[in-house]
């Protein structure tokens, strides 16, 4: 399936529907909103594009198959955007999150994520947490300019981590077991 989408508000919801193979969206300037929500099912791959604006991903108590990857561009005034895997929804491959610059938030909260997970952040500030998350393989988290936070509670990947900062600007990281 693939999606293209126009200049300003974008949205794209899954709810409780099943698409057998790979999700690709391509969402042009402006704000996005990509739901995959209650028990819904990608069969493979899902990858969005996102030029400027706000953007939103959520992956709600749902399945993806193959891995997610997702590319925003640069964020609005205040948020750049926000990428929120939780209540027990599962990434069978990797997770890799691309933000450009704009004040980022990335959250996995209750998820299994079957492969690495990969974020870097431009520079505006992130937040990037991990709660309660099972993670099969390594996680790398780059941060530009900007107060940065790496939080990471509970469930901690069982691969390697490396936190690394684009510039000489704060970084917080704390690892609670």
């Amino acid at each position: 399936m693939v999606v293209d989408n126009g200049i300003h508000l974008d949205n794209f919801i899954l709810n409780g529907s099943t698409v057998d193979g790979n999700v690709r969206i391509n969402n042009d300037a402006g704000d996005s909103l990509t739901d995959v929500l209650n028990g819904s099912e990608i069969g493979g791959n899902l990858d969005i594009t996102n030029q400027a604006g706000f953007d939103h991903l959520t992956i709600n108590a749902s399945t993806v198959d193959g891995r997610v990857r997702v590319n925003n561009g640069d964020g609005g005034a205040f948020f750049g955007s926000v990428t929120d895997v939780h209540s027990g929804s599962s990434v069978g491959g990797n997770l890799v999150v691309r933000n450009e610059d704009g004040t980022n938030l990335v959250l996995l909260a209750a998820a299994t994520v079957g492969g690495r997970i990969t974020v870097s952040n431009g520079a505006g500030g992130s937040d990037t947490q991990i709660d309660g998350s099972l993670i099969s393989g390594a996680l790398r988290v780059s941060n530009g300019a900007g107060i940065d936070n790496v939080s990471l509670a509970t469930r901690p990947c069982s691969g390697e981590l490396a936190s690394r900062k684009a510039t000489a600007a704060a970084l917080s990281h704390s690892r609670t077991a």
